[in-house]
């Protein structure tokens, strides 16, 4: 899986910054220029997210993309894992590493990039996010693409919740109020308002997806109950 993947490079990766492009999304020319920049101007800055776009246009693509530069914290995360960058020199270096249970291949097919997001910025990393950084990449995060995927990459939210929770992470009750219910009932609920099949279903699947994750979760082994369309 890629998790095992990115954990192998990390290993042996020379530079100071290390970023995780997907294989179908594409750098503006200007991008390492920026990115080698941003983190010269900010000392204490640890992970930098750049904004993810639609090809060939100025719409925000997948991830979560503020209109605005600043600052972030857990609470609050931004980017997608493909737009993060880390200067590894300025994070907890037991923290940065790709848990195995979550990306393509493993496990859980998402939440991978805010699991590691989230375990960096608890252990005091500074980020910011600066959507003058373009990333490209199709917008596959729409029911018009399918609600299959959705099921699937939601289980990882609901999985990385659950892995915070068993640790006694207080700050998961906020992410369990709001991600688990506040966020996906008020999505099904606007998809139900638009009579639209297709964005139901989506939806649907993504509050099924999270409840999946969340209740199926172990640490290693195998998967107790798979997770079908």
């Amino acid at each position: 899986g890629n998790a095992r993947a990115r954990d192998f490079g990390i290993e042996f990766a020379r530079g100071s910054i290390v970023a995780f492009p997907d294989d179908d999304c594409a750098y503006e020319a200007d991008v390492l220029e920026r990115v080698a920049a941003a983190f010269a101007q900010r000392p204490q800055l640890g992970v930098l997210s750049a904004a993810c776009y639609e090809f060939g246009g100025s719409d925000f693509s997948i991830g979560v993309n503020p209109a605005r530069a600043g600052g972030f914290s857990r609470f609050s995360m931004v980017g997608v894992e493909f737009t993060h960058f880390f200067h590894r020199d300025r994070l907890d270096r037991h923290e940065f590493r790709i848990d195995h249970d979550f990306g393509i291949g493993s496990k859980y097919s998402g939440g991978e990039g805010f699991e590691l997001l989230y375990r960096l910025l608890r252990a005091g990393g500074v980020g910011y996010y600066e959507p003058a950084i373009r990333i490209y990449h199709a917008n596959k995060d729409s029911y018009l693409v399918g609600a299959d995927r959705m099921l699937r990459y939601s289980s990882g939210v609901g999985a990385y919740i659950r892995k915070f929770a068993n640790q006694r992470d207080v700050s998961m009750i906020y992410f369990v109020a709001r991600k688990m219910f506040a966020a996906p009932l008020i999505k099904l609920f606007i998809a139900v308002l638009s009579r639209n099949p297709a964005r139901i279903r989506y939806s649907f699947n993504n509050l099924v997806g999270i409840w999946h994750g969340f209740l199926a979760y172990r640490s290693g082994g195998n998967t107790e109950g798979k997770l079908h369309a």
